[in-house]
This record gives C-alpha cells, sequence and structure tokens, in this order.
C-alpha cells in the first residue's frame, strides 16, 4: 500500500534514529574534546589545590604528600613537578625530570624555545598560576599544563597530554558509526516487525469493512488482541451480523412489497380484462339461453330429439356462463387476498408427461410430433394444480397455433435452483411490434383501418421517442425535416396524421385549430426565462423561481414540444376539458396515434402540470393501449419496459 502505516512507522523510527545516531556523531566530533580540556583543567586545579595546601603546612617531604601526589598522577593522568628556589627538586612524579624542569623555567623566565617562540593558548591565569595549552617543540605532543608558584615560594607545573583524546574521539566516533548502523538495521527491522504486527490487524478490518460495503457479511475479525484493535474488530463483528440480519429482513419485506405490488398489477390488469369483456362474452350465451328458453315455451319443434337439442344447448351456454362466474370469483379471491396457494414438493417431470398423456386425443388430431426427452426426475416447490393450469395453457396455444411442421419441444433448465419449464412450437411468432399489445385487452376499434386513412406507419424510435428531464435533447437537436401545417411547424412524418384527425374531426362537425407545434431549444429557453423572470417579479427568490417555472414551462432541453411531434390546441387549457373539441378527440383521436401529451393526474410522470390541449402522435396502435391502460407516454413507455 502506497501509504502504508507500517511503512510511515518503519521511516518514522529510522529517520529518528539515524538524527540521534548524528547528532550524537556531531556532538562528539566538535563537543567531546573541549569538555574533556575544561575537565582537566578542573582536575589541574585539584591537584594544585591539594598540593598547595600541603605545602603550606611544610608536608613535603613526608611519605603521605609522596603518595597523594603519585595518586593523583594516576587517577588523572597527570605529570607534576615542584622545585625550589635554588632549582633543586621538591617532587617529581616522573624520573626523567629534566625536559619537565626546561618547561617549568621556561616559562618563568620567558626564554624562547629553538623554533624561535612559543605560541601557547591560555586557558586560565591568575597571579599564582598559568593554564594554557601548548605543545611540545621536542615530541609535538600537545599537552595542558599548569604552572606557578605555590603559596610557600616553590615553582611548580603540573601537565596532562592531549593527543590521547584526539584518538579516543577518532575511536569512539568509529565506534558510534558502526554500532549506529547496525543499530538502525536491527531497530528498522525491529520496528517493520512491530508495525506489522499493529497494521495487519487493521488492514484485516479494512479489508472486512470493503466486504461488507459490497454486502459481503461472510467476512468476521479472527484477531485475538485484547487492545483497542481487537475491541474495534468485534465491534465490526457484531455490526456485521447486525447488517446481515437487518438487510435479510429488508430483502423479504421488499420481497414481500413486490409480490404485493405484482398481484396488485395483476389484479388490475385482470379486472379491467373482465370490465371490458364480461358484457361481450356474457352477451351471445344470454341470448342463446333466452331464444332457445323461448322456443322450448312456445313448442317451435314438438318431437323430443328438438326438445333435448335445445336443452343442451341451454346447458352448454348456462355452464359456459358458470365458468365465466368462477373467474369473477377467482379475481375477487386474488384481489382480497383469499386466493390459497398450496406449496408441495412434487416430481414436475412427472406432471408434464401426466399431462402429455391425458392430452394425447388433441395431439393425434392436431397431429404434432412432441419432443421432450427429460428422463431424470426433478423436484419442486409449488403449487401442483395450479403450476399444471399454467403448463396446460402454454401447450393448448402452442397446439392451436402450428405451422405445417407441426412441432413442439418441451425443455426443463435449472437456472440458479429455479427450474424453467419453455414450450416451442413451429408456429407463425407474434410480430415483435405487437408484442406490447399480446396483454392488452381487446376493446372494439374504429370500423377504419390505418392503411384505409393513409396513417403514417413509423418506427417506435419515433413514435415512442420522447423529450423530458429524464431525456434531455441538447441544443442542436431538431427534427429531421418539419414541414408547415395549419400555421404551426410540425416533424413533417406526422402530417398526413393530422390531417386524418382534421379531416376526421370537420366531418363530425368539430373544427381544430392549432396555436402550437414545434418549438426549437432557443425558443424553449426564451419562454423559461420569461416565465422565471415572472416568478421573480412576483417575489420569488432565483432558486425557487427556476424550480417553479419547470411545472409551467419546461427548461431548455426538457420539452417534448421540441421533439416537433406535439402540436397545441388553439383554446384556453383551463376549460378545454369542457367543450366539444376535447370530447370529440378523447373519443376518436386514438385511432389516428394521438394522445393528450399532459393529462390529468400525471404531474409525478410527465414533470408538468395539466395542459390537456398539447397533443402527440404516438402511432394509432400505442395510442389505443395507452387509452385502454390509462397511461401518460413516460408511464406507458414504462410499462413496455416491464413486459420485457
Amino acid at each position: 500500500m502506497k501509504h502504508s502505516i507500517k511503512n510511515q512507522f518503519a521511516m518514522i523510527f529510522i529517520a529518528l534514529m539515524t538524527g540521534t545516531i548524528l547528532l550524537c556523531w556531531f556532538l562528539n566530533s566538535t563537543l567531546l574534546e573541549k569538555y574533556y580540556t575544561s575537565n582537566k583543567q578542573n582536575v589541574l586545579l585539584t591537584a594544585y589545590h591539594n598540593i598547595n595546601e600541603a605545602t603550606s603546612k611544610g608536608n613535603t617531604n613526608s611519605d603521605t604528600f609522596k603518595i597523594e601526589v603519585q595518586k593523583l598522577c594516576g587517577i588523572y593522568n597527570i605529570s607534576i613537578l615542584i622545585v625550589n628556589a635554588d632549582s633543586d627538586i621538591v617532587t617529581s612524579s616522573v624520573h626523567e625530570t629534566t625536559a619537565l624542569t626546561h618547561e617549568l623555567m621556561g616559562h618563568i623566565f620567558g626564554v624562547m624555545d629553538q623554533n624561535g617562540g612559543r605560541q601557547d593558548e591560555i586557558l586560565q591565569q591568575t597571579d599564582s598560576y598559568t593554564i594554557q595549552n601548548n605543545q611540545d617543540y621536542q615530541t609535538g605532543i600537545n599537552y595542558i599544563e599548569m604552572w606557578g608558584v605555590l603559596d610557600n615560594g616553590n615553582p611548580f607545573i603540573i601537565r596532562s597530554a592531549l593527543e590521547g583524546i584526539h584518538d579516543s574521539v577518532k575511536i569512539s566516533n568509529r565506534f558510534m558509526v558502526y554500532v549506529g548502523l547496525l543499530s538502525i538495521v536491527l531497530s528498522g527491522l525491529t520496528i517493520w516487525w512491530v508495525s506489522r504486527k499493529i497494521t495487519d490487524p487493521i488492514l484485516q478490518l479494512a479489508s472486512i469493512s470493503k466486504r461488507m460495503s459490497d454486502l459481503d457479511f461472510n467476512a468476521k475479525y479472527t484477531g485475538k488482541d485484547k487492545n483497542e484493535i481487537g475491541l474495534l474488530g468485534n465491534n465490526m463483528n457484531q455490526m456485521s451480523d447486525r447488517l446481515e440480519e437487518t438487510i435479510s429482513e429488508l430483502k423479504t419485506a421488499n420481497n414481500e412489497l413486490q409480490k404485493d405490488i405484482a398481484k396488485k398489477e395483476q389484479i388490475d390488469e385482470m379486472r379491467k380484462e373482465f370490465l371490458s369483456n364480461v358484457s361481450h362474452e356474457l352477451k351471445t350465451p344470454i341470448a342463446l339461453i333466452l331464444g332457445y328458453a323461448e322456443g322450448l315455451k312456445e313448442d317451435i319443434n314438438e318431437d323430443p330429439e328438438s326438445r333435448d337439442f335445445y336443452c343442451d344447448v341451454i346447458m352448454d351456454e348456462a355452464e359456459k356462463m358458470n365458468m365465466m362466474v368462477k373467474k369473477l370469483l377467482t379475481l375477487n379471491q386474488l384481489e382480497f387476498g383469499n386466493d390459497v396457494v398450496t406449496m408441495e414438493r412434487f416430481d414436475i417431470v412427472e406432471l408434464i408427461r401426466n399431462y402429455l398423456q391425458s392430452a394425447s386425443i388433441l395431439i393425434q388430431q392436431s397431429e404434432a410430433q412432441i419432443t421432450f426427452v427429460q428422463e431424470e426426475q426433478v423436484f419442486v416447490w409449488g403449487d401442483e394444480f395450479k403450476i399444471e393450469e399454467v403448463f396446460m395453457n402454454y401447450f393448448t396455444n402452442a397446439l392451436n397455433h402450428l405451422d405445417e411442421r407441426k412441432q413442439i419441444r418441451i425443455a426443463l433448465a435449472n437456472e440458479n435452483g429455479i427450474v424453467r419449464v419453455s414450450v416451442f412450437n413451429t408456429g407463425i411468432p407474434i410480430p415483435e411490434d405487437s408484442l406490447p399489445q399480446a396483454t392488452v385487452p381487446p376493446t372494439a376499434s374504429p370500423a377504419a383501418s390505418t392503411e384505409e386513412n393513409d396513417l403514417p406507419v413509423l418506427e417506435d424510435s419515433v413514435n415512442l421517442f420522447v423529450i423530458n428531464e429524464d431525456h434531455p435533447a441538447d441544443a442542436g437537436f431538431a427534427p429531421e425535416e418539419t414541414a408547415e401545417f395549419d400555421s404551426v411547424t410540425v416533424d413533417a412524418r406526422i402530417v398526413p396524421a393530422l390531417t386524418a384527425l382534421c379531416d376526421a374531426a370537420k366531418a363530425d362537425g368539430v373544427t381544430l385549430k392549432f396555436s402550437g407545434g414545434y418549438v426549437s431549444y432557443a425558443e424553449q429557453e426564451s419562454l423559461y426565462n420569461a416565465e422565471v423572470e415572472r416568478l421573480i417579479a412576483a417575489g420569488s427568490t432565483k432558486i425557487m423561481a427556476r424550480e417553479d417555472a419547470k411545472s409551467t414551462v419546461s427548461a431548455p432541453g426538457t420539452s417534448d414540444l421540441q421533439s416537433g411531434l406535439c402540436v397545441t390546441v388553439q383554446d384556453d387549457p383551463a376549460t378545454f376539458s369542457t367543450t366539444d373539441t376535447y370530447g370529440w378527440l378523447q373519443r376518436n383521436m386514438a385511432h389516428y396515434g394521438f394522445v393528450f401529451r399532459y393529462p390529468a393526474d400525471k404531474e409525478d410522470y410527465t414533470g408538468c402540470t395539466e395542459d390537456l390541449t398539447v397533443i402527440r402522435y404516438v402511432g394509432s396502435g400505442h395510442a389505443t393501449s395507452m387509452q385502454q391502460l390509462s397511461m401518460c407516454l413516460e408511464e406507458y413507455i414504462s410499462y413496455l419496459s416491464r413486459q420485457g
């Protein structure tokens, strides 16, 4: 990891170790010698005071004094020489006194050395003594020495070599470099290991959190630490368990909600289908029953055979009505949730084979060739009776729509624990553009056909093309070709449909006039800005005005008027729904491919307030379906996408 805490820990610690060692080396190189010299200076002063005190008491010839002198010389590594006024040696710590005596005399009498002069560095000077650094002209060795006259008048010199300190500093620095490098390596490895022990659990927690963000709650923290990281890991485990439990509950609730929604949609569709078909379906059996019952009553045919035929017809039609009533009851049970689904485990392969055996007569009559090669048992959970009904519907449809090849293939596929049963036949498939109407309940159609009225046959990419906030158009968008119709500009492709619509309305005594059609991006922008300015002048803030304006005038690029497929009827939107023109359009315009673009109670879908004066071309098939389903354009497009 680029910004790993482990690396940061290691680098910081190594940097601190390196800095500390470099600082020690620097201080050792620059200050150690000065410190040593200062310490030697104090040693010389201590020795001076001890000797001066002893000589003041006249104890210079005693063994105790001599021992004390030797002791001082041994402890502090110094040389001591004391002479009297006659230059006779009183006390000396060295055997060869000539050089030391010559040095002392030279200091006392100021004698120049053989090199022509002494350049000594005086460190401290009083009336009784002088402490200085100098270099022996014979050996070239540097010394710190103290010379002067004791209180009893005897000259003295105390000297200590400084050459050793230079070597000591060099050795010390060299040793420090070796030890420092070794310490850096060992400490770096140590901190790397320690930081890894700390960061590995953190990385594990990061990985767990990442998997949790992907809704994978199987990952658990397995560390045994009792510190803060261990506490955090245990808390994350608890959080993972609770999240998994909560999300599972939410999924269950969501599944139930989806089932409820699907059930409600199914009930609504069934209700619409029954309401649209029940009157038509009941008329025929009721008329037959009434007709044959009337014939029996009036003895139209007196022979028993005819009477039996009349009775059979009445019973057959009554049975049809009974089946229809049962379907109505089933719909009612579904609507109120009283339809009981019996879940049981059964072999769906056996169910299919049993049904095929029971339908063998129908299969022989249609001369169909059935292919079903599933040999192994496939156990599923479901309502066996209802599953059989569903399979029967699919198989019957396949049997009734065979071509000359007369082949039906039945297959089972296990997809992620869900068994899918497919029934394929060699019949002519439903045209793809008619699939959306396959589930729409049939209603009465106008007498004239699309071809008879010369309406345009456009692709769905045109009919269902929509411009709104979810599908905006850019400033450069415009219809491929525009045309003038009744003084308004529209997409040239809908001119035949508009012509047919206006002609049909005129034939019924209704005159259609249009006040608007295609609106360009720039025109829409101008209308929108004008509405914003009006709202601002009325007291709205700029932000509120921009939002509120969208409910009455779409923002540029979000108005379906830019598509060129819309026209605006010349009338007052507030009262248009009470006019004869509105009534005629509501009854007839779907046949010519038009729908209300912004109908009532659809603001949540369209994003615009109700405006029934705006009509939109979608094609006669889609317009009829939208009218039957009571859907606006956005709602209908969403419905088609759900249908697959």
